[in-house]
């Protein structure tokens, strides 16, 4: 009800396709950033990094580490030109770059790959919750309900909506955080130190591993 509440107020001022499509260039930068966190992968990550965690351990650091390698080359070399430009898409400087058949080309890849990947996640956070929660209705139904949801808040309220909604749901995903932590650490309230002398026991300590382990993941 509040992510649809969010949808319909989005929709006040909306006059023409660039209001819709890039919610009158006018979001602040604090919505839009948490938008970006929480935008892409984090329903998957949110299901899947602390397994991952639990068999790699601080290797896992690698992955934000990397991202914050190539952040410099992306807002020096890309964003200038992307923001002078002034297009509705990135498909659009590639129409203007090359050719509308690049444009076309590259815009069915990424609706390939975006349909594949709103399987997972679509199913996997709905599947997690009916398998960790006994009175939770099927995980057929969570889905039709997040993705009937999402689609009508979007369909209405454009790119705002989505900002705001992916806002919120920063909100609600750092409050389970927060609850997780604190219920791990009450258990160790004497002895936090624990924590890290049997991940470090177990080999969860490592952030960089030189070994030439080809059977190794990380």
């Amino acid at each position: 009800l509040v992510v649809l509440a969010v949808g319909t107020w989005a929709t006040r001022g909306q006059r023409n396709s660039d209001d819709f499509l890039a919610a009158g260039r006018r979001i602040a930068w604090a919505p839009l950033g948490l938008s970006l966190a929480v935008a892409g992968p984090a329903a998957l990550f949110y299901c899947t990094i602390p397994g991952e965690v639990y068999t790699a351990g601080l290797k896992l650091l690698l992955v934000p580490a990397l991202v914050w390698v190539a952040v410099p080359v992306v807002f020096w070399c890309l964003v200038p030109l992307y923001y002078n430009l002034d297009p509705d898409s990135v498909y659009e400087y590639l129409e203007l770059r090359f050719s509308p058949a690049a444009r076309t080309a590259a815009a069915g890849m990424f609706l390939l790959w975006h349909l594949l990947w709103l399987v997972c996640v679509l199913c996997l956070p709905p599947k997690a919750l009916h398998l960790g929660t006994a009175a939770s209705p099927p995980a057929v139904l969570i889905v039709l309900a997040v993705g009937l949801t999402t689609t009508v808040y979007t369909l209405f309220g454009g790119m705002k909506a989505t900002v705001w909604t992916d806002a919120l749901q920063w909100l609600v995903m750092v409050a389970g955080l927060l609850v997780v932590v604190v219920a791990v650490r009450v258990p160790f309230a004497s002895d936090v130190g624990r924590i890290w002398d049997t991940a470090r026991e177990l080999g969860r300590g490592t952030v960089l591993d030189t070994s030439w382990d080809w059977s190794s993941t990380w």
